[in-house]
């Protein structure tokens, strides 16, 4: 994957006339910028968690499958006291016990360290605007750019917060609840679900590379975990970046 980097036209702000000023300005900056590449490290491990389990195989399964086999054979005299009815779980239990202490990881958690990469680079969205909108708060003058670039990303991802208030509160979304009003799923018809209105509420769920679930207004919100997403943050941010005054000499972050 490329690496996303931001030009920094001077190693320090020169925006105000008091230094202490820009110095707290300063460190929000490079802390937004921290946030981002946080999200770029969730991008990359996500990437290639999606890779690893695309080469994952049938050949994969059936070895598991023969390894179980194999297991159960080879410690029969283990289960002669149980009866065929009993040992049939209790040696399914133990021959997967075995399989997985040699190291496999099982299918069904891989699939969540995908989920909880895609959480985490949606978190790091998250905390992106709301330092963005603490800098405007902050009792300095800022750029007229920064409100711009406040409203151009939630228009770039206006299901950001819904999602994320139901990532937060799944204690109220299993009970279809949300500010103890219930919530009325909408119809729902894409490659993942398939569902009639007020049915299926989605708390955390994949559908390829998106990140969804179902908001407190009902709407079935996706959010893209991919590269094309993050360069269009980079884009905001280095316009955040150039909208200050600098001074000193120019770097590269990372």
């Amino acid at each position: 994957m490329e690496i996303l980097d931001f030009v920094l036209p001077g190693h320090l702000l020169d925006q105000y006339k008091d230094d202490d000023e820009n110095f707290k300005v300063n460190s929000v900056i490079e802390y937004v910028i921290s946030i981002f590449f946080e999200a770029h490290s969730a991008l990359i491990l996500f990437e290639e968690h999606n890779a690893n389990l695309r080469m994952r195989t049938k050949e994969d399964f059936f070895a598991e499958r023969e390894f179980e086999q194999n297991y159960i054979i080879k410690n029969s005299e283990k289960y002669k006291h149980l009866s065929a009815y009993d040992s049939v779980e209790i040696k399914a239990i133990d021959a997967k016990r075995a399989y997985y202490k040699t190291g496999k990881v099982p299918f069904s958690l891989e699939t969540v360290k995908g989920i909880m990469y895609a959480k985490s680079f949606l978190f790091s969205l998250d905390n992106l605007i709301k330092v963005l909108e603490s800098l405007k708060k902050l009792p300095y003058d800022s750029p007229d750019e920064l409100q711009n670039i406040i409203h151009d990303f939630y228009l770039l991802f206006p299901g950001l917060i819904p999602l994320r208030n139901s990532l937060h509160h799944v204690e109220d979304r299993i009970h279809r609840k949300a500010w103890k009003k219930d919530i009325i799923p909408k119809e729902l018809r894409n490659s993942l679900i398939s569902a009639a209105a007020n049915t299926v509420i989605s708390i955390a769920d994949m559908n390829n590379n998106k990140l969804c679930g179902t908001a407190a207004n009902g709407d079935f919100i996706e959010i893209e975990i991919s590269f094309e997403s993050l360069i269009k943050v980079q884009g905001l941010l280095q316009r955040l970046i150039d909208s200050y005054k600098w001074k000193g000499f120019p770097y590269l972050k990372p």
